[in-house]
């Protein structure tokens, strides 16, 4: 008889330690005994969490990335269907960005996308999903939208905090972006801005 499980433990010194852990019902000279083999795997622990991450999130700007929004898009319709109250889903390409990466670098155009992603988080509410398509392009859901002019505001305060000037590698740069939005209201038809 033997059983098998993963354990997550904590070391005398308070860190935790993930381990497998064998047991087996054992007999030796007549007396029956329990033999546990504890094997610490934290490091393969660790790099199943990480690629995990991966899977799910854009590796130069850590927001959610193209699979990782179309599953909480997919849930926020459910619950939009449910709740009645309407959610918008934000479009955005950077102008000009293929500009910046031929004539500057690619470690410039990283720099930039990563100052983009963290003005756009600074848009939303904490409930709201920025994530990262892939190259240029980013999209913003926005959930529960109390009134019909909170998705112009966002759109409008995204378009002011990417055309703010920032520093990178001593040189300032500016940036603008195109914006789409189908906005979904599930008592009324989809209205395209």
């Amino acid at each position: 008889e033997s059983l098998f499980c993963e354990w997550q433990h904590i070391r005398l010194d308070g860190m935790p330690l993930d381990a497998e852990v064998s047991l087996n019902a054992i007999e030796l000279g007549g007396e029956r005994y329990l033999q546990a083999i504890v094997r610490d795997v934290t490091e393969r622990m660790q790099a199943q969490q990480r690629l995990q991450y991966l899977a799910h999130h854009d590796a130069l700007t850590n927001l959610p990335n193209r699979a990782m929004f179309l599953e909480r898009l997919d849930h926020a319709l459910t619950r939009a269907r449910w709740t009645k109250r309407p959610l918008a889903v934000l479009f955005l390409d950077l102008d000009r960005f293929k500009n910046i990466n031929d004539t500057l670098g690619h470690d410039i155009g990283d720099g930039a996308l990563r100052v983009t992603a963290e003005r756009l988080k600074s848009c939303v509410r904490e409930g709201d999903t920025v994530a990262r398509l892939g190259g240029d392009e980013f999209t913003v859901l926005l959930e529960d939208i109390a009134n019909s002019g909170d998705v112009p505001a966002v759109a409008q305060k995204i378009t002011g905090a990417l055309s703010r000037p920032f520093e990178l590698e001593g040189r300032e740069f500016a940036s603008t972006t195109s914006i789409g939005s189908p906005t979904y209201a599930p008592v009324s038809r989809a209205k395209w801005t």
